[in-house]
């Protein structure tokens, strides 16, 4: 499953099984936060460290609702507006 979330933790795009796994429909996920969407303070934290430390980062940790454990690789990903201010520096 993957998920993408903005620097505000934010979900902007999900699939069927992130939605199957947090109980609510697709569309319903996009815009909402991790622990709203899947009642996890410890998802967030992981996602939170990668967005600060611009590292990769690797956890398991329990599911709160339904007493499952789920294993977290969250990896940063350079946002467009970095991507376009790197470019232009490179060019000038």
């Amino acid at each position: 499953m993957v998920l993408v979330i903005d620097d505000r933790l934010r979900i902007v795009r999900a699939g069927a099984q992130a939605a199957g796994l947090a109980d609510r429909d697709e569309g319903d996920l996009i815009g909402m936060s991790l622990i709203a969407a899947f009642g996890s303070a410890d998802l967030d934290a992981i996602c939170r460290q990668v967005t600060t430390s611009g590292a990769a980062a690797t956890g398991k940790r329990p599911r709160t609702r339904r007493e499952r454990t789920f294993a977290v690789d969250a990896v940063p990903m350079a946002s467009r507006a970095r991507r376009r201010s790197s470019s232009s520096r490179s060019t000038t």
